[in-house]
């Protein structure tokens, strides 16, 4: 076989070094409002403490649950009453339409899964909150 002679050129490509650039200064911006920054901040801050009195209606259910009773201030279990709503007598008027004229059409009245439940605070009593089946 013949010898095969590739000609490469003797002078190299220069060799660029790469040098990083340092990021740009970052500013910092104070947090949007309602945000609890967990850095500390270098001026002086007053404390507001926020107090919320009463619930809104979207968090209680049919079980018992941990609140904030703003009678007594504390954090307790509810204690729950169960109370004919709506879709309890609608239940009953149900049952009655489709012949329980015996007294059968009084069953959802004893049933707990159709009856509203009122939460109650364990220490002091006040109603904190209504779940309402419908």
């Amino acid at each position: 076989m013949d010898s095969v002679k590739f000609d490469y050129p003797e002078s190299q490509p220069p060799v660029t070094t790469y040098q990083p650039v340092p990021p740009p200064p970052y500013a910092v911006a104070p947090p949007p409002p309602g945000l609890v920054s967990h850095l500390p901040s270098a001026s002086v801050q007053t404390e507001e403490r926020v107090v919320t009195i009463g619930t809104t209606a979207s968090k209680f259910g049919p079980y018992s649950q941990n609140v904030f009773c703003p009678s007594c201030r504390q954090i307790t279990a509810t204690s729950i009453r169960y109370k004919t709503g709506v879709v309890t007598w609608l239940t009953s008027a149900g049952c009655f339409l489709l012949g329980g004229v015996i007294g059968c059409f009084l069953i959802p009245c004893c049933t707990d899964f159709t009856r509203d439940v009122e939460h109650s605070c364990v220490n002091c009593g006040l109603k904190v909150g209504l779940y309402r089946r419908i």
